[in-house]
């Protein structure tokens, strides 16, 4: 069994922004294609808008979000649990 004793919180961050930021894309998607079916008077700018500055506020607050959690994790959780303890095989 070993643990994680620390996580660089730039790493989680761009990690956690990155799948943010898919998952974003994959629901602009779908609520794009909703939005349509359902409401045939939105106007196709607004449409267009919602596609990329959606994503984008899902990076953001992926970033900060997985930042902000690599610091609760190293600096409070490791000193409550010791650490997430993990089995690697080899």
């Amino acid at each position: 069994m070993k643990k994680i004793k620390s996580i660089k919180p730039l790493s989680l961050a761009l990690t956690l922004a990155i799948t943010s930021f898919i998952l974003g894309m994959i629901y602009s998607v779908v609520s794009i294609v909703t939005v349509v079916n359902t409401y045939s008077q939105v106007p196709i700018s607004s449409v267009l808008i919602y596609t990329f500055i959606s994503p984008i506020g899902y990076l953001v607050t992926g970033f900060v979000v997985g930042f902000i959690l690599a610091l609760i994790y190293n600096f409070i959780i490791v000193r409550l649990t010791g650490g997430l303890k993990i089995e690697l095989e080899e």
